[in-house]
């Protein structure tokens, strides 16, 4: 509507002229001169897209023309060729065809007349329109709301394709390049990130005290502190980005370690190290040392867990409590020392007998290291009693042992195979073997049979004079 037109001849008389052929007038036309070879040009004034022309024919029509269109207005290419128009109107569908001109050129009058048309359209879309859409529509994009980069990308495409319009002299490539670039500007055009819940994390993170964490949780805990926090001051980073920073940030506070209270632990290893050995059974004080060692690697751990120094504490409590204290032979050891003192020919054979077999019991728990108080307690006694026991060989007024009549009298002196028997592998309260073969023991014992010997044959003899001597 209203393009520029240029004609090779125009009558402009009774009402007609060149520019009428676009006014969207039907009762105003365009006349030529009276030859075959005339035409009439419509100047677009911009490269157009087109697909359609109607030319609405006076009574003097054109039989034979042809349509033709260039870019330039100097070379033209044919569009469509009519040989046999019946005038009226020319509906002429055409492949899309890029041109800025397009002209009517005449071949052959249908009369002696020139050519005749009410109206000449052309139908199409500008090269630019899309452009011009596409740059209309973007143009006033707020920068605010997006990222710098990517902004910066988007103002580079959004500058070309403003150019690219107002130049009146361009290629269809260049239109497409343009539309193309900005396009895809302004779908990668990236909305700056809502920040807000990092922020959150982030003065929590700030606010957690070094000193209060296991050394290597909180290096853990700082390394992804300082991501999160370049994150946030990206103006680039994408809301995936920040999504991201804020779950591992959020995960790494939650994985801190608080430092383990050791003061219970502590009080534990300083009371099993003031322990004496000499004060305890070897098994459970080696149990002991063994639960104070690794009680003393988790105290100097400084990435222990609270429920490691719970854990190392029950154990060590545990040992301790276990403890078995050793048995007190003192009372033991001076029995067996005065026991040891003791002469066999001063006592009955079978009471000395008893006598000695508690006493080897009893130096065998004294050498006992592991020996417990009611075992040792346990022997004290046997002996103590075996002591207590034991029986004077009386005499008679002549110095020689008294022999009861029965024989089976408890008084009955051993026969040699009875002989006071000891454990050569016992050891006294200084370690030293136990002389079980002591003359003390043994000698007496054989003087005391043979003595025996002979009173009883004497008995046989002067049975009456023995029993008048009887005490």
């Amino acid at each position: 509507l209203n393009k520029e037109v240029i004609a090779s001849t125009d009558k402009n008389d009774n009402g007609t002229s060149k520019d009428f052929v676009v006014d969207r007038d039907k009762n105003t036309r365009w006349s030529s001169d009276y030859n075959d070879d005339e035409y009439i040009i419509i100047d677009l004034k911009d490269i157009y897209y087109i697909n359609q022309v109607v030319l609405n024919w006076e009574t003097s029509f054109g039989k034979e023309y042809k349509l033709l269109g260039s870019i330039d207005g100097q070379t033209y290419s044919e569009l469509y060729h009519e040989s046999n128009s019946d005038g009226g109107i020319d509906d002429i569908n055409l492949d899309l065809t890029l041109v800025r001109y397009v002209k009517l050129q005449g071949i052959q009058r249908s009369s002696e007349y020139g050519y005749s048309l009410w109206e000449f359209e052309v139908y199409g879309k500008a090269l630019k329109e899309d452009l011009r859409i596409l740059y209309d529509a973007v143009k006033d994009t707020d920068e605010a709301l997006y990222t710098p980069k990517s902004f910066e990308a988007f103002k580079k495409a959004l500058d070309t394709a403003k150019a690219v319009l107002e130049k009146e002299e361009v290629t269809e490539q260049e239109v497409k390049e343009a539309y193309d670039a900005l396009t895809a500007a302004n779908e990668q055009l990236q909305y700056k990130a809502d920040k807000t819940y990092l922020k959150t994390q982030l003065d929590k993170a700030h606010t957690l005290k070094e000193s209060e964490y296991t050394p290597n949780s909180y290096a853990q805990f700082k390394e992804v502190l300082s991501n999160a926090q370049e994150v946030y001051d990206n103006e680039n980073a994408t809301q995936e980005e920040v999504q991201d920073a804020e779950k591992t940030l959020k995960d790494a506070i939650e994985n801190l370690v608080l430092k383990a209270d050791k003061t219970e632990l502590g009080k534990l290893i300083e009371k099993a190290k003031g322990m004496n050995s000499k004060d305890y059974t070897p098994e459970t004080f080696k149990a002991l040392n063994e639960a104070v060692s690794i009680a003393q690697k988790v105290y100097d751990n400084e990435n222990a867990t609270q429920k490691e120094v719970q854990e190392a504490e029950k154990t060590l409590k545990d040992a301790i409590e276990n403890l078995v204290l050793k048995a007190n032979k003192t009372d033991l050891g001076e029995l067996i020392k005065k026991a040891k003192g003791l002469n066999s020919k001063d006592y009955t054979p079978e009471t000395f007998k008893t006598f000695n077999e508690a006493l080897i019991e009893a130096q065998k728990t004294y050498d006992n290291e592991k020996a417990t108080q009611e075992e040792v307690q346990k022997v004290y006694v046997q002996l103590k009693d075996a002591y207590d026991g034991l029986k004077k060989v009386e005499v008679n007024e002549s110095g020689n042992p008294v022999i009861p009549s029965n024989p089976n009298d408890s008084n009955k002196p051993l026969k040699p195979s009875d002989s006071i028997q000891t454990d050569s592998e016992n050891r006294n309260v200084n370690g030293d073997t136990v002389d079980t073969s002591d003359s003390s023991i043994i000698i007496p014992g054989i003087i005391a049979i043979a003595i025996s010997g002979l009173v009883i044959l004497k008995l046989k003899r002067n049975k009456k004079a023995f029993l008048k001597n009887k005490v």
